[in-house]
């Protein structure tokens, strides 16, 4: 997670998505443009279809109707540890585990940046999210929530007054037209262990020129807020077993 290294980091995916204002008009060859580009680094190729779903409903009947939204094409690194995603007017760039640095995976979204500027060609960024998703393991016997995650404004007192299962989100506006989605629960169903899911997803929504300049200094601010939250959650407990 973030710029503060630790040993044993607990994230499992960060990922940068962009939405853009279009350009000219999307042509299909356009994928296999962006393929060529990165088809070395990135080989392995999927098509995903997405649909979307509508319900019409009158006096006499409740209708269904399913249509094809598009096409986003996915191109995954050989050993499986990163993602480009390509879409009309959408960029993603997935990081798996293991996290680099801030350095490299920011370098990693800005190469791939560039690439969709020159190939498709978009007027401006509307959209920018950066999302960094944490998932801390614990056996039964050893977990102790206040021992391991801090008292903050942003964790409610009622999880730290005896540990039950619990799910909450938070949004925090970080400016007119910038979000902080915070998200900690722990997922369902796990009777050998217990885990705790922090999700942090800094999402701003723009109307800006589509220069890596811009979107970079965008994405830092975006990083050093996530960073800051997310320490500001942990004890120096849970701060030594990250580093075991």
């Amino acid at each position: 997670m973030p710029q503060t290294s630790y040993k044993n980091p607990r994230l499992i995916e960060a990922l940068c998505e962009i939405h853009f204002e279009p350009g000219p008009a999307w042509d299909s060859t356009l994928f296999g443009l962006f393929y060529e580009k990165i088809r070395e680094a990135f080989p392995e190729k999927r098509e995903l279809r997405n649909v979307e779903v509508s319900v019409k409903a009158d006096d006499r009947e409740l209708s269904q109707y399913v249509r094809e939204a598009g096409v986003r094409m996915q191109f995954v690194r050989q050993d499986g540890t990163a993602m480009v995603q390509v879409a009309p007017n959408l960029l993603v760039v997935n990081q798996l585990p293991p996290y680099p640095n801030w350095a490299e995976f920011s370098a990693l979204i800005r190469a791939h940046f560039e690439n969709y500027l020159t190939i498709a060609q978009p007027q401006g960024m509307v959209r920018i999210g950066l999302r960094y998703i944490n998932r801390f393991d614990f056996a039964p016997a050893e977990f102790d929530f206040a021992a391991l995650f801090a008292h903050s404004a942003l964790i409610p007192s009622a999880v730290f007054e005896g540990f039950k299962p619990f799910l909450f989100r938070l949004e925090i506006a970080q400016g007119e037209q910038t979000q902080l989605l915070f998200t900690m629960g722990t997922p369902a169903g796990e009777a050998e262990k217990v885990s705790v899911v922090l999700d942090l997803d800094h999402v701003s929504q723009v109307s800006l020129q589509p220069e890596a300049g811009i979107l970079m200094e965008c994405l830092n601010r975006a990083h050093e807020r996530i960073e800051a939250v997310f320490e500001s959650c942990l004890t120096d407990n849970l701060r030594q077993r990250l580093n075991q």
